[in-house]
C-alpha cells in the first residue's frame, strides 16, 4: 500500500459505522472497535495504562507547537513563529529544539519539511476541490 492509501477493509468497516447512524464520529469508531471481536479492535490500543501515555504525549506536542515566539528579519515586521521545531530524525521524532538552537542542517531539514507539507497540502486540496466542485456542477445540473 502507498502512502495515501487506506486499507479497504478499514474503509469498508467505518462506511458502516456512518450508514448505520448517519454520521462518523471518533467516539463511534472506538465504540464499535471495543469489543474484541471487533475487526476494528487491533487498530487500537487498549492498554490503558500505554494509552493515557500515549494521549498525554499527544497533548504535549500540542502544547509544545502552540508557543510562538517573535522574530524580526532585515529591521522588517515581526513574525510570530513556532518557538520549538522538531527536525526529522528517524531514531528521536519528537525531539523539539528552540529556534534559536537550531543548527544549519537542521534548519535545512525543517525548511525542506515545511516545503514538503506545503506541496502535500496543495495536492490534497486541489484534489478535494476539484470533488467539490463537479459535484456542486452536478447538483446545479439536476435542479
Amino acid at each position: 500500500m502507498t502512502r495515501g492509501e487506506h486499507d479497504p477493509t478499514l474503509a469498508e468497516l467505518l462506511r458502516e459505522i456512518y450508514d448505520k447512524h448517519g454520521v462518523l464520529t471518533p467516539a463511534l469508531v472506538v465504540e464499535a472497535a471495543r469489543p474484541s471481536s471487533s475487526p476494528l479492535h487491533k487498530h487500537f490500543e487498549w492498554d490503558v495504562t500505554k494509552n493515557a501515555q500515549a494521549y498525554l504525549e499527544v497533548q504535549a506536542r500540542q502544547m509544545i507547537r502552540s508557543v510562538n515566539v517573535t522574530k524580526i528579519v532585515h529591521d522588517t515586521e515581526p513574525y510570530l513563529v513556532r518557538a520549538y521545531h522538531a527536525p526529522r530524525k528517524a531514531d528521536k521524532p519528537y525531539e523539539y529544539v528552540a529556534i534559536e538552537d537550531l543548527k544549519s542542517s537542521q534548519v535545512r531539514d525543517v525548511l525542506e519539511q515545511m516545503r514538503r507539507d506545503v506541496a502535500s497540502l496543495r495536492h490534497k486540496y486541489r484534489a478535494h476541490a476539484e470533488v467539490l466542485e463537479e459535484m456542486l456542477r452536478a447538483e446545479l445540473l439536476e435542479v
